[in-house]
């Protein structure tokens, strides 16, 4: 079924496609589309690998999703050549800015607030070591610095969580930032060129009777 995957897939690129051309924005996560449909399926010999498969299990179903996928890519190259100029000025990098730099400085906030609180935590230490446990002052920073300490665990904890969201939302913009729409109308020319070859395939074999 990794055909009709892609199918399904590239219908939703086409609707934004239209959606582009109509408010010439989308959002990040929308954007997100085209250079996800780009990466996850740039390495077009997995297409002919998987219909060599489906063609021994089933050369109709293959022929179905070959057209399916056939016309959605026809569809989507009407749309991009008679748009050719907007598309031509695409640019993702303002909304990948918009996305990334409140998280990043998130992430430096949180990570600022949690040094400090270590900071504050390893001076009291400090301190301790020149005072006498059975001191006043001493069990004063103790009780303190037992209470600076929990609330850096916490912080840190917060900062670890926020970094692993940053990072990840970090490694999709990267993604996006550089991302051109000619990569996706090249990508889907070879497509649709594989999906019209399978079909033509399967049409001759059963011309011939093979099966």
């Amino acid at each position: 079924m990794y055909i009709a995957e892609i199918t399904e897939r590239l219908l939703e690129v086409n609707r934004l496609l239209l959606k582009y051309i109509k408010d010439t924005e989308l959002t990040f996560e929308e954007n997100l589309v085209f250079s996800g449909f780009y990466h996850d399926y740039k390495d077009i010999n997995s297409i002919i690998n998987s219909a060599e498969k489906e063609l021994n299990d089933s050369p109709a179903i293959l022929m179905e999703q070959a057209k399916a996928l056939s016309a959605a890519a026809s569809d989507f190259l009407a749309t991009y050549e008679s748009h050719e100029d907007i598309f031509g000025s695409y640019n993702p990098q303002p909304v990948c800015d918009r996305h990334i730099k409140p998280l990043e400085k998130e992430y430096d906030s949180i990570a600022y607030a949690a040094s400090q609180l270590w900071k504050r935590y390893s001076q009291m230490s400090v301190r301790m070591d020149y005072l006498n446990p059975e001191d006043d002052d001493y069990k004063a920073i103790e009780k303190e610095s037992e209470e600076v300490k929990a609330r850096y665990e916490a912080e840190k904890a917060k900062s670890d969580e926020t970094y692993r969201f940053y990072t990840a939302e970090r490694e999709k913009t990267a993604k996006l930032y550089f991302f051109e729409m000619i990569y996706l109308e090249m990508l889907v020319v070879r497509m649709k060129r594989i999906a019209d070859s399978i079909i033509k395939d399967i049409e001759e074999l059963k011309f011939e009777g093979k099966i």
